[in-house]
């Protein structure tokens, strides 16, 4: 599933906490594979799961050192887009 927002548009619903919305997604679903693409003025940020499991074999998403792994992951990457 593909969305796509457009940043001015007068419909676009706020984004809300981005990294644990996505974390949700990826702790409650791990057998979806996600990949999550985030633009903001020409500047891009990708997020995938399927490096994240193959590196860590039978570790599950849902160890709580990989959850804070992702959580700064997300966080920082998304931060540098913004340049916060």
């Amino acid at each position: 599933m593909t969305a796509t927002f457009q940043h001015s548009h007068i419909n676009r619903m706020p984004l809300g906490d981005v990294p644990n919305t996505i974390l949700g997604l990826i702790v409650g679903n791990p057998q979806v594979d996600f990949v999550y693409r985030h633009v903001f003025n020409e500047r891009m940020f990708e997020f995938d799961t399927r490096p994240i499991k193959a590196t860590l074999g039978d570790v599950p998403l849902s160890e709580p050192e990989v959850i804070e792994y992702l959580r700064r992951e997300i966080s920082d990457s998304l931060a540098q887009i913004y340049n916060l």
